[in-house]
């Protein structure tokens, strides 16, 4: 195997995305560098249109995207795992290059080659999944298998296992005893804060000061909710209440239908990471409204809940256990079952006096929401890694 002989720490983070609002992988390399002793945090993602293929974050930061060969988006679920091998190989030989001390891969796809890469290099694995992989809503039983055999395989070689919240940390210690499992949630980075220069959404959007803004925010994608808030805008044509869907995802268009026939109904595209808090600041309430479609959205604790709150924003969230904890523990926001009736009854009661006491109650518990706090124990284990090495 080959010898480690390194001028520079490099700490490489991989995933299986094009690398556009990935704001989790964007504190993790922060951190990495600005508090675990590393030179430099490499981003390995898969490239595609319009975008760079190589990207500077900052003066020690770089995104690196790879590509594969376009015909093979043509070839259905074949040309999907010819393009996924094809890019693991070329993230292989990235790694190779950039002889990372730690590599960090962010989902399943790339447990194995992170893995493998690893031994070769003598470097260390933090596996720092962002959901319960094995248990992905919308995954076949195929790949629940594929995965629950890859994690089984490679789980016990990494040096530690980050999951986003306890029910998923939880789960991992329960399956693999001997390798640490630590839980980092989603705390947004405040240094990000509430700083941006963008404000004077309700002006942007048309909407008179004295009316209710709710916001949702992040992938507007199926299991979500998103089906959900559109239908009860619809079956309620008369609630004073003004929406904003703000992100990107395969029901951008159903949005879009939708605000073109409902003036209550706004969208705007994602922003960048660090424009969420201040977007999201401007809104009346934040709308989390995950459907329990899967055991990994069972247990989630997801990134907007911790934003909303953290910029001071009372939520609507599902019943489900981890979000309703979340709330009924800071008093913070509201919990409903993800239906109409449900939903659309709790909006239509809603008062002025209630959304104020709530964002006071949010507010509070913002302040106990550190993300440098929160990572300590990657921090840590990162520092003792870089003591073996050195």
């Amino acid at each position: 195997m080959m010898r480690k002989s390194r001028q520079v720490f490099v700490n490489a983070h991989v995933y299986h995305s094009d690398f556009r609002y990935e704001s989790r992988i964007l504190r993790c390399t922060w951190s990495a560098v600005n508090a675990g002793g590393f030179d430099r945090a490499e981003i390995i993602s898969r490239h595609s249109d319009k975008q760079l293929k190589y990207e500077n974050v900052d003066d020690s930061r770089a995104v690196h995207r790879l590509s594969t060969p376009r015909i093979l988006n043509f070839l259905g679920k074949l040309g999907k795992i010819l393009s996924l091998l094809m890019w693991q190989a070329r993230v292989f030989f990235k790694l190779l290059r950039l002889r990372p001390i730690v590599i960090n891969p962010h989902s399943v796809e790339v447990l194995p080659v992170c893995v493998f890469t690893a031994w070769i290099l003598r470097s260390a694995v933090i596996y720092d999944t962002h959901e319960l992989e094995s248990q992905k809503s919308g995954a076949g039983g195929v790949y629940r298998k594929v995965t629950a055999i890859a994690e089984r395989i490679f789980c016990p070689r990494c040096s530690m296992i980050v999951t986003v919240c306890d029910p998923i940390t939880n789960w991992y210690r329960e399956r693999f005893s001997t390798t640490q499992v630590a839980t980092v949630r989603n705390f947004p980075l405040r240094s990000q804060g509430l700083h941006s220069p963008r404000t004077g959404l309700r002006r942007d959007l048309g909407i008179p000061v004295d009316r209710t803004l709710v916001i949702y925010q992040g992938a507007v994608g199926e299991g979500r909710g998103v089906r959900l808030i559109l239908e009860t805008f619809a079956a309620n044509p008369t609630l004073p209440i003004e929406l904003l869907v703000l992100g990107y995802g395969e029901l951008v268009q159903n949005v879009i239908r939708a605000s073109t026939d409902d003036p209550r109904i706004h969208y705007l595209p994602a922003v960048a990471p660090t424009e969420v808090l201040s977007v999201t600041s401007q809104a009346d309430i934040a709308l989390c409204l995950i459907e329990g479609v899967s055991l990994s959205y069972e247990y989630s604790l997801p990134n907007k809940l911790l934003e909303a709150t953290i910029a001071g924003v009372p939520t609507i969230v599902s019943d489900l256990p981890e979000m309703r904890r979340f709330i009924t523990e800071r008093n913070c926001g509201w919990v409903c079952r993800p239906t109409i009736d449900d939903f659309g009854s709790l909006l239509t009661r809603l008062s002025i006096d209630e959304i104020r006491a709530k964002r006071g109650a949010a507010l509070d518990a913002s302040r106990d929401m550190d993300w440098e706090k929160e990572v300590e124990p990657v921090i840590k284990r990162y520092r003792e890694l870089l003591d073996k090495d050195i």
